[in-house]
């Protein structure tokens, strides 16, 4: 599981669809529906820096993801896993009602417990 993430990063249009895949998942594990979704920063794992060589195809990937829940005011911050080979894309965890200006911490996802799957 990831552990090891990359640099803070806006999100763009990518990490906004990432977020999009698991947003009906994420209503239903905490019992509601958000009138907006919108994915504001994010951290990776695996990293490669810029300008650094990935070698084979990048299989799997985790992303920490900030989202905007409530505007202004609220975030959760959730993990997802993207298998590029299967195109599947899995809700590992979320950290629900965070301030929205709470840091996008470094979280070590490890095995089950808590929030996650």
């Amino acid at each position: 599981m990831a552990c090891d993430w990359g640099p803070l990063c806006p999100a763009n249009e990518i990490i906004q669809d990432i977020a999009d895949k698991v947003r009906s998942t994420l209503e239903e594990k905490v019992g509601r529906k958000f009138e907006i979704y919108k994915a504001l920063t994010y951290r990776q794992s695996p990293y490669f820096p810029p300008g650094i060589g990935i070698g084979p195809q990048l299989i799997e990937a985790d992303y920490l993801i900030k989202v905007e829940t409530i505007p202004e005011t609220q975030s959760y911050h959730i993990i997802v896993e993207v298998n590029y080979t299967t195109q599947t894309y899995t809700l590992l965890a979320y950290f629900p009602d965070l301030d929205l200006h709470a840091p996008l911490d470094k979280f070590c996802v490890l095995g089950s417990g808590g929030n996650l799957r």
